[in-house]
This record gives structure tokens, C-alpha cells and sequence, in this order.
């Protein structure tokens, strides 16, 4: 089981440290995942049942993480790349209404990557956030750009579900407890037009509780 990496944006020769537990204490057919990289046990510097230290590798994006133990996988984890993350630029933005113009797919499951076309995103996230609507009507538009709270499934920075931002082009994880219904876009400067989505293999409900507001203040 994985219970944290340090760090989760890593640079290529960074020392990465995964802890959790029942990572056991032999090395034999043992090893880490990310991505499409593969890191045997006996190249890592530390490798105990409770710690793993190893050194990130070269040319790699960054993806889900899996700690593979007698051929046994974890449950995932994410980390990411410093070279894949987009450069901040001085001066955010600051366009018109975003404008959602396509999705790459509107049917995926929990935890996989979509990626969603259009435009006035704004070159850095800040505030602005990707909403799973459900059960959603046109007043609920009018609702967010108000500063209303609606019932909705929101990306999360904790489970790493914003893997790009940029000002045309955002890519995301679907997030827990989202649903199928609408996706939207929502910045400082409003919220976008809504477009279908469809979530597969949904598993289980999901009760919202202790609702807090989009802020888009910032």
C-alpha cells in the first residue's frame, strides 16, 4: 500500500522517497512502476517494508505509480515530471468567457485522463476548476458565476487530477465521485458553456457534505 511520495513532481536524478506498507523486505520479483518505466528493486537504494528511496529516471513523464511486490500491484499513486509541467508565465491570462469546443472523449472511467479543447482557460489555473454536473440545469450556470455553491464532482490538486493547464487546451483526470451529466469550465471571468460526459463503470454513490464555494477571487 502507498500512503505518500516525496516529492510528487520530481526532476530526472531526484531522490524519491514512497512509504506506506507490505512492501516487504526481499527484492526478488519486486519493483516500481511509473508510467512505462519499470524500476527493479535491487536498483533502488533503500527498499524496506515500510520505505522505498530510488532516483527518478531520465525521460520520464511521470503517470500512475504502482509498487509491484511477488508480482502483486499496489493500489495506484501518481506523480508527475517537472518537464511536463507548463512554464508559469508572468502575467496570467486574462481573456474572455472559457469557451469548451471539444472533448478527445466523453466517455471514461474514474482516474482516466480526458483532455478538453477550446479556449479563454487562461494560461495558469489558479482558482479555476473542471465540474462533473450530474443533475444540471441551464440555472445552474448563472448559479456558479455567482459564487453559489452547486451540487457537482470537482478536480482535486490532492489526487493529482490537473495534469495541464494551459489557455486552449486542459488535460484531467475524471475525478472521484463523479457521474455522468455535464462538464464544465469554470474561471475568475465566468463559466463555460456545458457539454455532455458520460462516466463507465461507475461504481457505488457518493453523498456531498460540508459544500464549500468556488472562489474566483484570485
Amino acid at each position: 500500500m502507498i500512503n505518500k511520495i516525496t516529492p510528487p513532481i520530481a526532476s530526472a536524478g531526484e531522490e524519491i522517497i514512497i512509504e506506506g506498507s507490505y512492501f516487504g523486505d526481499e527484492i526478488d520479483s519486486s519493483w516500481i512502476e511509473i508510467g512505462d518505466a519499470i524500476i527493479q528493486a535491487e536498483n533502488c537504494s533503500i527498499w524496506t517494508d515500510t520505505k522505498i528511496v530510488f532516483k527518478y529516471p531520465e525521460y520520464q513523464n511521470g503517470g500512475i505509480v504502482y509498487v509491484a511486490v511477488q508480482n502483486k500491484k499496489s493500489q495506484p499513486s501518481f506523480m508527475a515530471s517537472v518537464s511536463s509541467i507548463p512554464l508559469i508565465k508572468e502575467k496570467a491570462y486574462s481573456g474572455g468567457i472559457p469557451s469548451i469546443i471539444a472533448l478527445d472523449k466523453d466517455f471514461a472511467e474514474v482516474g482516466s485522463i480526458i483532455k478538453i479543447s477550446g479556449e479563454n482557460f487562461g494560461e495558469t489555473r489558479g482558482s479555476s476548476q473542471v465540474l462533473f454536473v450530474s443533475d444540471f440545469n441551464s440555472s445552474m450556470i448563472e448559479q456558479v458565476e455567482k459564487k453559489e455553491d452547486i451540487e457537482a464532482a470537482r478536480c482535486s490538486d490532492y489526487d493529482y487530477d490537473f495534469v495541464l493547464w494551459s489557455n486552449e487546451e486542459l488535460h484531467v483526470r475524471v475525478p472521484d465521485g463523479a457521474d455522468s451529466g455535464m462538464l464544465l469550465v469554470v474561471t475568475a471571468s465566468g463559466a463555460s458553456n456545458s457539454v455532455p460526459f458520460r462516466v463507465k463503470n461507475k461504481i457505488g454513490t457518493k453523498t456531498y457534505s460540508n459544500k464549500k464555494e468556488f472562489c474566483s477571487c484570485c
